[in-house]
């Protein structure tokens, strides 16, 4: 399993492959190292055409990809250290 530094480096994410992928490596890191941000993970809003067959395109999986990151770093920034406990 990649570490948070290896998951989140990598410039442009461009092929529905990689942002795929990402998805999974930052989904999975979410549930083994922070089960507490796990709820948070379905309730971010996606935009989806109400189209009965929406088409999920690229931008849609970018933005999902940076929500979750998003939500791992406010948690990372707003922890407090060990040495403060």
């Amino acid at each position: 399993m990649k570490d948070l530094n290896e998951l989140f480096a990598g410039g442009n994410l461009e092929s529905e492959d990689d942002l795929n992928t990402r998805i999974i490596e930052i989904t999975n890191q979410i549930q083994e190292n922070y089960p507490e941000l796990t709820p948070y993970i379905n309730e971010i809003p996606i935009s989806v055409p109400s189209d009965p067959s929406p088409e999920v395109n690229n931008k849609i999986l970018k933005d999902y990809y940076d929500s979750l990151y998003q939500i791992v770093m406010n948690h990372e920034k707003n922890k407090p250290n060990k040495d403060e406990q």
